[in-house]
């Protein structure tokens, strides 16, 4: 039987700041980003080796920038009626601390 492989996206190795040799992996899928963190707290060989974490793109280089902003029309999908649809419940113990990027 033939395998098919769907691509859903790329991935790019990061190092977090201030913690060399720690390295993450992030991408987008859609409109939203996506992290992937090795699980240094597994306990039990069921124990998952890697946990992935959906979260909402940083806003664009402009915004950050202070340059004009550009309309984007795939803007805000995550977001509707000034909330977010994402959880937003502090991780588990042993999550990895996402805002530490």
């Amino acid at each position: 039987m033939t395998e098919i492989l769907i691509k859903l996206t790329g991935l790019w190795e990061r190092t977090r700041r201030g913690n060399p040799g720690n390295t993450y992996w992030v991408g987008r899928l859609g409109a939203a980003k996506i992290l992937v963190f090795k699980n240094n707290r597994k306990e039990d060989p069921d124990d998952p080796d890697f946990n992935i974490f959906l979260t909402e793109p940083s806003p664009p280089r402009q915004e950050r920038t202070g340059a004009p902003r550009q309309t984007d029309p795939g803007a805000g999908v995550l977001a509707g009626a000034g909330r977010s649809l994402l959880a937003t419940e502090p991780l588990p113990e042993g999550g990895d601390p996402i805002d530490a990027l």
